[in-house]
């Protein structure tokens, strides 16, 4: 289920006026302030081609995108693994979101962001590089937990990456 964010949230994690693309097959509105009733973010979604488990090629990106704009969907986070099987890196991640945003234009909002898997060395990266991580390079950070279970230290950790602004 996809919940609209509220009007405060939403402008901290995605700037600026932008297309609100198609809900229930109607255009919606592209000019003035941004309307809570008229978007919708995703903030986790494995969009981007090679980079983890997600789409393997541009195409099915693409093919992603245009399914998201028809559901409504305005802002979207794409996030790919930040984990020992998936190397994160930045540049590579930007690159690949000017990539699609070129193609779709307007109609969507693309952001960056990673799915950060919590392991020892995430989070000393993390404390070395505040902003590598989170969602457009902001205070938010989208993270994974291992299926099975939630290691002890669970609290300490998120409040020390909390500390870190």
């Amino acid at each position: 289920m996809r919940l609209p964010l509220s009007p405060h949230i939403r402008s901290r994690i995605l700037d600026g006026t932008v297309d609100r693309g198609y809900r229930n097959g109607q255009r919606l509105s592209r000019s003035g302030p941004e309307d809570p009733d008229q978007t919708m973010v995703d903030i986790h979604c494995h969009l981007l081609p090679g980079m983890d488990d997600g789409p393997d090629s541009l195409d099915e990106s693409l093919g992603m995108a245009e399914v998201a704009i028809a559901d409504g969907i305005t802002h979207l986070v794409a996030t790919p693994h930040a984990s020992d099987r998936f190397r994160f890196i930045p540049e590579v991640v930007q690159r690949r979101r000017d990539e699609i945003q070129s193609r779709i234009g307007d109609r969507m909002r693309l952001a960056t962001g990673c799915d950060f898997h919590l392991s020892f060395e995430n989070v000393e990266d993390a404390r070395a590089n505040p902003r590598k991580y989170t969602i457009n390079q902001k205070q938010y950070l989208l993270v994974e937990f291992a299926n099975f279970s939630l290691p002890p230290s669970l609290d300490d950790t998120l409040h020390q990456l909390q500390l870190l602004g």
